[in-house]
């Protein structure tokens, strides 16, 4: 277990308890991660987090479709909120697979090729993961189908 030791606090501690940091030495931030956010605490970096925080209470739609949108955009999917919408219509606010409708506190997830990235529909996170599980593998599928329809009760 490889170890390093703390430029502020000067104490030895595991390489995980310190943050990435593609410039530093080994790969590594010179402070452990307890004295940086001290550090960030002390510049007052934490009353912003906290007004982040407080806005996020306050505004729980307006952040679910905010987050929802970047985390597409992060890998490589370009949709708009409008986009989004229009497919939410189309699909009248139902699962493209089991049809549960979506509600306030149920969103839809954006289903998507990943090796070209192109949308296919929206799924409830239960049908989505299911997909995901089967790595979108039609093969493995069709092989589940049969096996569930000769052992189904």
């Amino acid at each position: 277990m490889e170890k390093k030791k703390c430029s502020k606090c000067k104490e030895g501690k595991k390489l995980d308890l310190f943050p990435r940091d593609k410039d530093g030495i080994g790969g590594r931030h010179s402070q452990c991660k307890a004295c940086a956010k001290r550090a960030r605490l002390a510049k007052g970096d934490g009353v912003h987090a906290q007004q982040q925080k407080i806005w996020r209470e306050n505004n729980k739609e307006a952040y679910r479709t905010y987050a929802r949108l970047w985390s597409y955009r992060k890998i490589g999917i370009k949709i708009t909120e409008e986009e989004y919408k229009q497919l939410l219509i189309i699909q009248d606010n139902k699962c493209a697979l089991c049809s549960k409708s979506s509600d306030k506190d149920r969103v839809l997830c954006l289903d998507h090729d990943h090796k070209t990235n192109l949308v296919r529909g929206l799924l409830c996170n239960d049908c989505n993961i299911g997909l995901g599980k089967f790595k979108d593998n039609i093969e493995v599928l069709g092989k589940a189908i049969v096996y569930l329809s000769k052992n189904h009760g």
